[in-house]
């Protein structure tokens, strides 16, 4: 009895003992936390004012991105909202080509040109991009009968010219699962001396493309042709017919271009004809359905056109085709357009376009115009283009784009070494390692380039103090260069999502992660009154055409609202390689492929341009996410509950996922309080990391920094566990005012009026009292009606029942909600191998009744009330059991580092970890080759895949698991 006495006398000095060490160093955390951040938060005024940027880390990043890195990264696939779009990197006139098709039987309105998943394409998609140099996309459009395979290259020299593109148009049923290529093509070309059978002028399929200098209505109304920009014009062959032409122009950044263009039939050896088969302009004669079909050239001209109103333009532009001849001609003019080959003065945007009822391809090269042919001119008969232009374009691109597809294959096996690995007891498939490099590539290829102003907002009017938040305003103009979550869906830059993006990226191209990460970091706001503070915008919509694609309720940024700082998950996989490879740098290749950093300055200067902004941010996290308690957070903004089953997260990135049944000011998040920690620890490994490069006075500043955050780190460590973990239940929980034997009900629509005023209006009555008055057949005590409209008139059966959440006790305690915020300590590794708190979230793991499925680890507990839940009507649920990749691939990954550290769950971990990338693997690219794409989210349930698609955002972190980087 003595020793236990003892014993208990120990344990409680020592629980003391922890207790006044927190004590101690509360203060540490107070003097990183600003309580101004309050009021900075209700007055979006004071954020618009510019980026947060030093002049030594404006320095630091001219360091970073050099002029030659600017070269490098000046052309690429940057219109990611676009079946495929090549655009300039210059502001705030860009210089835009992209194409729009339609299939026989359609015409222009029915156009393709933004990815949208409500066009129903079969299948498309980057099938290689190293993003940079080379790019091919297969699109198989069987709705409309056309299949295209576009490729992108940027070419070498100057004397080449600045890029090249091929469009490759083929009919549906030349295309062996979607796939077609120009042998498939041209081998109709010894089959037109018999029958043509499909290929007659009513099959005609025509392609848009067009180049435009445009603002994108981004910054100004004005026209973009300001500050020495030119109007485009367009030289086109009339008498060869050879298929050429050259479209002109002249910006401020780029100088003086030229657009050459070159049609080649892949089906039939014909002169081009300018008008539709049958009778046009130039006199060519009626063809017949057997004899070889013609390609159509007609272009156009507009000024003051928005890239996002060119559809609509050119619909109000297309004249009928001049057919004439046989019935089926006749049938098909409404269907056929024209341009009018008409190009005004001052054009920005100029459209050529081609058709043909057979395959053919668009070459297309732009290349500085040099001062020679400017002062030349484009009158003279001379300057025409011809079949020798588009030879030597075709030529160029031939031998071009065969090398880009050999040096990606090659270099994609390099980095990605899939041949080493493979699952479920064998090596992987030629076809999986396609699917991986799909995966790669679309994420790559849909890194885009935006301008633009972000719309912000006052904090909430409903949260306690708010009082902004009806007033909005456009920021300070700003550049974004990121990738995109789903080039259909998301086509814009989302915080939290690029994190996720930028663990693959950045093991193939570090200084395009390098220029991300510094974009992001430029659309940092400082309020004028909390310098210290930076804020970053959650979702970044610039110009007019992302705009347009998102509903206006949910433009505007909140400057309360935050994100999980996932980038900084970039950043420690990069200091965590650098560490264990600093004696090793990458050389590029002879062609000068990749200019990645090779010294420890240049990555010296990275750090420099980054760190001070990233504390930033830090602190804005710590001052305007925290709770009532010290070391406590929540996340702001959480929705209205009205007309809702729970109100919503957005901040947290896991919209729908059901927490405290109250908001409130009292809340604490579990995942938040486990983002900032991670944060700290990263951002002390910075600091030591520079230290390690510095010397004398600069050493000991970044030394006293690492150490700080470290101890931060550890002071909120044991919040986590003094807040959120609780013993009873066996994990970390959120909490707040909640009712733990809540329940989910049903109301019901009922119409009420008024006699006197004759007036009515509609409320919603519980179920379960709707039962009792009918019980009491309307003459009881129970009131379904409220006062000033006393007289029930009946149900309104058209409207949808509404789902509420309703608890007879409510008070403040944990949230028992199992699922991917409960296992946020054990996704970001903040616990030890040792710790007896992993055992209840493996047990949790495993268990088919609560989060693990044959297809992956399900967002919410399937014994979950709100499993598969909608939120309101036609609210599908979202992060109530799904499978999502992201919180996979980091449960993965921390079972991966359990599996190499010695204790107790080793060997638990390494056999889990087997069985979910089984898993995993399976769902993922068992969808892929069934459906051609990759998903949003999965279903816990059968494993299809769900809600958007292509969605080769954090989903392509399948190629990671495939080749187990973690």
């Amino acid at each position: 009895m003595r020793q236990m006495f003892w014993l208990f006398r120990i344990l409680g000095l020592s629980l003391l003992l922890l207790h006044v060490i927190r004590a101690f160093n509360a203060p540490i955390l107070g003097t990183l936390i600003n309580p101004g951040i309050d009021a900075c938060a209700t007055d979006p005024e004071g954020w618009i004012k510019g980026p947060v940027i030093s002049d030594a880390q404006e320095d630091a990043v001219s360091k970073v991105l050099t002029a030659q890195h600017n070269v490098t990264f000046l052309w690429g696939t940057y219109q990611p909202g676009q079946y495929f779009g090549v655009k300039s990197r210059t502001t705030p006139a860009t210089v835009a080509v992209g194409l729009l098709w339609h299939g026989p039987e359609h015409g222009i309105a029915d156009a393709r040109s933004e990815c949208r998943q409500e066009d129903r394409i079969k299948k498309y998609g980057w099938t290689q991009h190293d993003g940079r140099h080379y790019g091919r996309q297969v699109i198989n459009d069987a709705a409309q009968n056309v299949n295209l395979v576009t490729e992108y290259v940027r070419l070498r020299s100057e004397e080449e010219g600045y890029w090249g593109a091929r469009i490759l148009v083929h009919p549906d049923r030349q295309a062996t699962d979607g796939v077609v290529d120009r042998e498939v093509a041209t081998k109709g070309k010894k089959a037109q001396s018999k029958k043509s059978e499909g290929l007659s002028g009513k099959d005609q399929r025509a392609v848009f493309l067009y180049v435009a200098i445009d603002c994108d209505g981004a910054v100004s109304a004005s026209n973009c042709l300001e500050n020495g920009a030119e109007g485009l014009d367009i030289l086109i062959d009339r008498r060869k017919r050879s298929g050429a032409a050259f479209i002109r122009g002249k910006t401020s950044d780029l100088g003086d271009f030229t657009l050459e263009v070159g049609v080649t039939s892949l089906t039939a050896t014909v002169d081009i004809q300018r008008d539709i088969s049958g009778s046009g302009a130039d006199g060519a004669k009626d063809t017949s359905p057997d004899s070889p079909p013609a390609l159509s050239i007609t272009y156009w001209g507009g000024a003051n056109v928005l890239l996002a109103d060119l559809k609509a333009r050119l619909v109000g532009e297309a004249r009928p085709a001049p057919l004439k001849g046989n019935r089926q001609a006749q049938h098909n003019r409404g269907k056929s357009s024209v341009l009018p080959d008409e190009i005004p003065a001052n054009s920005n945007v100029v459209v050529l376009r081609v058709a043909s009822s057979g395959s053919f391809q668009i070459d297309a090269r732009l290349r500085p115009r040099t001062p020679q042919e400017r002062e030349k001119g484009g009158d003279d008969d001379d300057d025409e283009p011809g079949s020798e232009d588009v030879a030597e374009i075709e030529s160029l691109l031939d031998r071009t784009t065969r090398r880009g597809l050999e040096e990606f294959k090659e270099r994609f096996a390099s980095v990605f070494p899939l041949s080493q690995h493979g699952y479920r007891g064998r090596n992987f498939t030629s076809e999986e390692i396609e699917a991986a490099e799909a995966a790669f590539s679309n994420l790559i290829g849909g890194v885009g380039f935006f301008h633009g102003r972000t719309p912000i907002r006052g904090q909430f009017e409903w949260e306690e103090g708010g009082s902004g938040g009806t007033r909005v305003l456009d920021s300070f103009p700003t550049s974004l260069f990121s990738a995109v979550p789903s080039r259909s869906f998301f086509p814009r830059g989302f915080l939290w999502d690029e994190g996720f993006h930028q663990l693959i990226l950045h093991k193939w191209d570090s200084e395009l992660t390098y220029d991300v990460f510094l974009h992001w970091l430029s659309n940092m706001h400082a309020h004028e009154k909390c310098q210290d503070l930076g804020w970053i915008p959650r979702e970044i919509a610039l110009g007019e055409q992302a705009r347009r694609r998102i509903p206006a309720e949910f433009l505007p940024q909140d400057v309360a609202v935050a994100n999980p700082p996932s980038f900084l998950l970039t950043l420690e996989d990069m200091l965590t390689l650098s560490g264990a490879s600093a004696d090793q740098c990458e050389v590029k290749d002879e062609d000068g492929r990749r200019s990645q950093i090779s010294s420890m300055s240049r990555q010296s200067d990275f750090l420099e341009a980054i760190q001070d902004r990233l504390e930033r941010w830090l602190l804005w996290l710590l001052s305007s996410q925290r709770g009532e308690n010290l070391g406590s957070f929540r996340w702001r903004g959480r929705g209205d509950p009205k007309e809702k089953l729970m109100a919503t997260t957005f901040a947290s990135g896991l919209d729908d996922f059901p927490r405290a049944s109250e908001p409130g000011p009292e809340e604490r998040h579990v995942d938040l309080l486990c983002w900032i920690i991670k944060g700290c620890q990263i951002l002390s490994q910075l600091a030591f990391e520079r230290a390690a490069h510095s010397l004398g006075e600069a050493e000991k500043v970044q030394q006293k920094r690492g150490k700080k955050y470290a101890t931060v780190a550890e002071e909120l460590l044991g919040a986590l566990d003094d807040l959120h973990w609780n013993e009873t239940l066996g994990g970390y929980f959120d909490y707040g005012m909640h009712s733990e034997d809540g329940y989910i009900g049903e109301t019901y629509p009922v119409r009420c009026g008024n006699p006197t005023s004759k007036t009515v209006t509609n409320v919603r009555v519980e179920r379960s009292i709707l039962m009792q008055w009918d019980d009491e057949g309307g003459e009881g005590e129970t009131k379904i009606c409220p006062p000033d409209f006393p007289t029930p008139l009946g149900m309104l059966s058209q409207e949808a029942t509404l789902e509420y959440f309703r608890g007879p006790e409510i008070a403040a305690q944990h949230v028992p909600r199992r699922g991917y915020v409960t296992l946020f300590p054990l996704l970001l590794g903040l616990l030890p191998a040792d710790s007896h708190r992993i055992r209840p979230l493996l047990d949790s793991l495993k268990d088919p009744a609560q989060l693990w499925s044959p297809y992956g680890i399900r967002s919410l507990s399937a014994s979950d009330p709100f499993y598969h839940k909608e939120n309101a009507p036609g609210d599908a649920p979202y992060w109530r059991g799904y499978v999502w990749i992201n919180a996979n691939y980091l449960i993965l990954r921390s079972l991966w580092h359990l599996t190499r550290t010695v204790g107790p769950y080793q060997s638990e971990a390494k056999e889990l970890y087997t069985r979910l990338r089984d898993a995993l693997l399976r769902t993922i690219l068992g969808q892929y080759q069934t459906t051609g794409y990759f998903w949003e989210q999965y279903s816990d349930v059968d494993g299809q895949g769900m809600r958007c698609h292509p969605f080769t955002g954090w989903t392509a972190l399948v190629l990671n698991i495939m080749a187990e980087d973690f």
